[in-house]
């Protein structure tokens, strides 16, 4: 009879040995549950294929047991980070340059290339803020300039002047507020009786150093090179205007261009940019060589048949396009500029903001006042000459221009041991001090004034007697 089951009672303790029993001869099934421990596993015994799915997780894992050896490969210049639904996935690589940026909470961060900064002292426009008005803020009638700074508001054959302002923004001036632009400068159309005649004319303007156009890095002849010019308008009646951009040396060139179509009473930003061209001449001065005008109007005398937005030989008869008249017939319509802004690029840039006092001295180059109350003294100091003149010595806050004219709205005198005089006009400068850099900028120098009554080389001052103030103006 056969042996067909041998239980664990018929073997002895020790009695079987490893080869007693068969390859293979113990199975799974033979093996009962939780029988064997870690002490009865071979080293690297058990291999992937043995491992049940998800059967290691976080919890067998050690800390810092991963190395990068570990890792599975991925693409040079990725960074690993999680998608929105906190699963594991890489970005990038980015190119060259480009930093890693957050793109807010819900999707990964990325590869952007961070716009460099733009240059400061780019803006060659003197005052685009309007911030600064040393003659005043206004309103005041008539022509030239007259409040604020570098702002020219030119104007021909009106049956009323027009009125210039430095007004000040408030919120409600959605659009250049929020830019942080608090003053504008405002022309306010007088009371056009006769209509709009063929040489009538309201233009604002600015005028431009060519040494400062030849310094800025524009190549003004290569159409290649570009500048923009960009700014902030805003009228009360809705239509588009002109402008017109000019160089001042040589065979002089033009390109007109436009606002656009601008709602009433709607602040509007525009950008317009200019390409160099061949033609262009702009000589390397204190003067005028580059300028640009808006013209609230510009009568026909003046306009005709043109391609807007490219350069052509100027014609001081066909300036711009013939122009819309609705403004010019409208008693009081206003139209404000402000922040003004011309610069070497092919795109605009953020308004390049100044403060107080820098905009204050590109201003005083090319105006300045001493402005006082009777018996206030400016601190310029008198000596008699000879028996009938006399010298006060001054300096500019800025180097100017050029050499100014003086404009004295007030009445003055010598305090001294033996001179009483005053005299509400004839001051002249006698002797200017100068530097030489690219042209003429005055520093400063000595007024005469022809006066009697006083020894010869006896010492003053100056004092004003009468309220008001002594313009020094090298305005182009």
């Amino acid at each position: 009879m056969a042996l067909t089951e041998v239980n664990s009672l018929g073997i002895k303790d020790l009695e079987v040995k490893t080869g007693d029993i068969a390859a293979d001869a113990v199975t799974g099934a033979k093996i009962a549950d939780d029988a064997i421990d870690s002490e009865h596993y071979v080293n690297a015994s058990i291999d992937h294929a043995h491992l049940a799915d998800d059967c290691v997780d976080g919890d067998n894992i050690a800390d810092n047991s991963v190395g990068l050896a570990h890792m599975a490969h991925g693409t040079d210049g990725q960074i690993i980070t999680y998608d929105a639904s906190g699963a594991p996935t890489a970005v990038g690589p980015g190119t060259d340059g480009q930093v890693l940026t957050s793109t807010g909470a819900g999707s990964p961060p990325a590869f952007e290339t961070i716009a460099a900064s733009p240059p400061g002292n780019r803006n060659l426009i003197v005052n685009g803020a309007m911030r600064i008005a040393q003659r005043g803020a206004g309103p005041t009638a008539g022509n030239g300039f007259l409040t604020v700074d570098r702002w020219n508001c030119s104007r021909n054959d009106v049956d009323e002047d027009p009125t210039q302002t430095q007004i000040t923004l408030t919120s409600s001036d959605t659009g250049p507020w929020a830019k942080g632009f608090k003053k504008a400068f405002q022309v306010t159309n007088g009371n056009q009786t006769s209509g709009a005649g063929s040489d009538d004319k309201i233009e604002i303007y600015q005028n431009i150093e060519g040494a400062d156009i030849n310094s800025s890095g524009w190549i003004y002849t290569d159409p290649n090179s570009d500048i923009t010019l960009s700014f902030w308008v805003k009228s009360s009646v809705a239509q588009n205007f002109y402008i017109l951009i000019r160089t001042n040396s040589g065979t002089l060139q033009s390109y007109t261009t436009d606002t656009g179509s601008l709602s009433a009473n709607t602040w509007t930003y525009v950008q317009r940019t200019i390409p160099g061209f061949a033609n262009n001449q702009i000589d390397d001065n204190v003067d005028a060589g580059f300028c640009i005008q808006w013209f609230p109007f510009l009568g026909t005398d003046k306009t005709g048949t043109l391609t807007t937005n490219q350069w052509a030989a100027y014609s001081s008869s066909t300036q711009t396009p013939d122009a819309t008249s609705t403004w010019y017939t409208t008693n009081d319509a206003t139209f404000a500029l402000t922040g003004v802004q011309l610069e070497v690029a092919s795109a605009a840039t953020d308004y390049e903001h100044r403060n107080t006092n820098d905009d204050l001295t590109r201003c005083q180059r090319y105006y300045w006042r001493v402005t006082g109350n009777a018996n206030d003294m400016p601190g310029w100091s008198h000596h008699m000459w000879h028996a009938s003149a006399s010298h006060a010595h001054f300096h500019c806050p800025t180097p100017m221009r050029k050499q100014p004219s003086v404009t004295q709205n007030c009445t003055m005198k010598i305090v001294s041991a033996d001179s009483s005089d005053t005299w509400t006009s004839g001051m002249y400068i006698d002797n200017a001090v100068t530097s030489h850099d690219n042209g003429s900028s005055f520093q400063g120098g000595t007024f005469r004034k022809d006066i009697s009554g006083s020894s010869i080389d006896h010492p003053g001052t100056t004092q004003i007697t009468v309220a008001g103030n002594v313009e020094f103006a090298a305005e182009i």
